[in-house]
């Protein structure tokens, strides 16, 4: 028999064993692993017409393998809620709701353990700041700063599907009331619409007066605790009866907690779940390829 060749200090037992971490080093750097999270400053022309500043910050988030692929995403854009506490609105849903209240979560990190488990689809998450009030006015400031000025950006930045079927919306609380309301602006946009917890008191009548269900319908998924004390489990409730009454289709997931279930992690994996079945639902994404 052959007499294995020996290093210096090395048996052949150890030589297989950094061969093979070798291997394994390769194929870790081959493999696509990280996710990526992005903050752009907006430069805004309405929104000091309200009050506000003209410079916002939006958050963008990226899954594993973007960077090394030209492949197309869909997009999920993610709205946060009043965020009283939480000096940058782009950041709540992203990780600075998880430092200011006990229990919570980061959307991004429930994202990539979902990736990691294979029970979501990579998608693109974008987390604008809107801190005022989205209202069903054609002519509403927050409106056009998201569909002139964010929306544009996004698809001219990054290589985000440009089919309804492939953008959704989520929202909780005060994003609840404003994801809605901006979808129903623009319904070719959109298919999916996701509301945790959300204040949604609108005037439905204003949001749906020039829409048009049987060219572009929309699905719901609600969330909700029965023991919320700041948005009442009964406007959820209203909602779905509203929804019943229009024809949509919708899921409606009840939970036992408050107001703060709408940022834990169950509340994110149900939604995030239920985006990328739909997405995948619909087949691969078509759009511009870009960056």
């Amino acid at each position: 028999d052959r007499i294995p060749t020996r290093l210096p200090g090395v048996t052949c037992r150890m030589r297989k064993t950094i061969v093979t971490l070798i291997l394994a080093m390769l194929g870790y750097l081959a493999e696509p692993t990280w996710a990526a999270v992005e903050y752009h400053m907006i430069q805004s022309s309405f929104t000091e017409d309200v009050g506000y500043p003209s410079e916002f910050e939006l958050t963008v988030y990226l899954p594993p393998g973007y960077e090394e692929s030209d492949d197309i995403y869909p997009l999920l854009w993610v709205h946060h809620g009043s965020a009283a506490s939480v000096p940058r609105k782009n950041r709540a849903m992203f990780g600075d709701y998880a430092l200011q209240f006990e229990r919570t979560a980061a959307i991004q990190d429930v994202a990539d353990n979902l990736l990691r488990e294979g029970k979501i689809a990579p998608m693109i998450m974008v987390g604008p700041a809107i801190p005022g009030l989205v209202t069903p006015a054609f002519e509403d400031a927050w409106g056009k700063y998201f569909y002139r000025e964010i929306v544009p950006f996004i698809q001219s930045r990054y290589r985000v599907a440009r089919t309804r079927e492939h953008w959704g919306d989520f929202g909780i609380s005060k994003g609840g009331s404003d994801g809605p309301v901006l979808v129903f602006k623009r319904p070719d946009l959109f298919r999916w619409v996701g509301i945790g917890a959300g204040a949604t008191w609108f005037n439905k009548d204003q949001m749906t007066e020039s829409y048009d269900q049987s060219k572009y319908p929309l699905d719901f998924w609600l969330w909700h605790g029965q023991n919320d004390s700041k948005v009442p489990f009964t406007t959820s409730e209203l909602f779905e009866q509203w929804l019943i009454q229009q024809g949509f289709d919708y899921t409606f997931v009840v939970a036992d907690g408050d107001h703060l279930d709408c940022i834990r992690e169950p509340a994110f994996i149900s939604a995030l779940q239920w985006f990328s079945a739909r997405f995948q639902e619909a087949g691969p994404p078509s759009g511009q390829r870009g960056n």
